[in-house]
């Protein structure tokens, strides 16, 4: 499973490496390339996060995320950009190395739009794949499999939280209603999980101090 992200500090975060923009597919199975790619992924979104990054670099990035959105066979209102065939995956793999690239891909785009507005919503099919590739990420609620369900939520939150996805929600409710109706559910499972002292897993593993970590962040939106 995809380990908790080192947090950044708001806005005031500065980062001196440039964005990657390395999102691909491999060929063949390799984890350790697939985890590869999900790190360069979420260093590009801090990045974006930390307001260095180049608007022209950003958009080609979004390009990139444009250009590699996948649906499913069975899934045509849906994208997403994940690694492989999802039923051919176990479902610790599934979670990891298709969904959680999914969630930073909606992110970073969501991200890029509140950050340069018309220059990215204007792409060629920008719009339609934000929608479709939000409808995909929202397609299991964000949860984690089986007892990681919190893990996995509070490991996806981190990257909305980054994004600053609340903001982008509140703002833009209508484009993907079926991810804004998830969104503030699993948001009120967090917040309703650690006003309860629930938030741990099978195992007893308590996630109370990441969750407020998580939610500090992701409230952020308008500082």
């Amino acid at each position: 499973m995809c380990g908790f992200l080192p947090m950044p500090k708001g806005k005031g975060l500065r980062r001196t490496t440039t964005m990657k923009n390395g999102f691909h597919r491999p060929t063949s199975i390799d984890l350790n390339l697939f985890s590869e790619i999900v790190r360069e992924m979420i260093s590009d979104l801090k990045e974006l996060d930390s307001g260095k990054a180049k608007e022209e670099i950003v958009i080609e990035c979004v390009k990139t995320y444009i250009y590699a959105a996948r649906p499913l066979n069975h899934g045509t209102g849906m994208l997403f950009w994940g690694f492989g065939d999802p039923s051919a995956m176990p479902s610790d793999a599934r979670v990891d190395y298709f969904y959680f690239p999914s969630y930073i891909a909606v992110s970073f785009m969501a991200r890029a739009k509140l950050e340069f507005g018309d220059k990215v919503a204007n792409l060629p099919n920008f719009k339609s794949t934000l929608k479709k590739g939000m409808a995909g990420a929202a397609s299991r609620s964000f949860l984690g499999h089986g007892y990681e369900s919190y893990y996995g939520l509070l490991s996806c939150f981190e990257v909305f939280a980054i994004a600053d996805m609340k903001r982008f929600v509140d703002l833009f409710p209508k484009i993907c209603p079926i991810f804004t109706s998830k969104f503030y559910w699993a948001l009120d499972c967090i917040q309703q999980g650690l006003s309860g002292g629930i938030l741990h897993d099978e195992w007893d593993a308590d996630y109370s101090s990441k969750a407020e970590e998580v939610l500090s962040l992701l409230m952020r939106s308008g500082k």
